[in-house]
């Protein structure tokens, strides 16, 4: 890279910085998320199991201030259900679901949000096992400690986002 390239870069590096125009709003604030969600299962030394669905979240927010949030909310992973008995596994359906609270430490870059967090999650999954009349349930009740990190750029009054937890 040329000096010439090193002042262009440094010169509009500099404005992503100091523009402030878009500062984050303060105050409480709502939104959702839509994903996947993956469950994989091993038994045995040959027998695995791997499964997909459709996840998603409902969260709000405070901002206090623009490096400091606190975060909570309800998500669900969707249901896995395996229809027939595979080698080392019976027919199940497993649904899960919980909630979680996240301190969130956000530095801002122009209208780009960049955030870790980290908190607690409460979780349950219920499980099915069998079929018909053999049909047997059991509820996991979990409690954890939760982290995670993303980014989000602002638009006025709303923002996107991609975060991993």
């Amino acid at each position: 890279m040329n000096s010439f390239h090193r002042v262009v870069t440094a010169i509009a590096f500099a404005n992503l910085i100091a523009a402030h125009a878009h500062a984050a709003e303060h105050g409480l604030y709502f939104g959702a998320a839509h994903g996947e969600a993956e469950t994989r299962h091993k038994v045995g030394l040959g027998s695995s199991f791997d499964e997909q669905d459709q996840s998603f979240k409902i969260m709000g927010g405070y901002r206090p201030v623009d490096w400091f949030a606190v975060e909570g909310s309800y998500f669900d992973l969707g249901d896995v259900t395996l229809y027939q008995s595979a080698p080392g596994l019976a027919p199940f359906n497993l649904e899960q679901k919980g909630y979680d609270v996240f301190a969130m430490f956000i530095v801002e870059v122009a209208n780009v949000d960049l955030f870790a967090k980290i908190g607690g999650v409460t979780s349950a999954a219920d499980l099915t096992t069998g079929t018909g009349a053999g049909q047997a349930g059991s509820v996991d009740h979990d409690k954890d400690v939760a982290w995670g990190a993303g980014a989000q750029i602002r638009f006025r009054k709303l923002a996107a986002g991609i975060e991993y937890e």
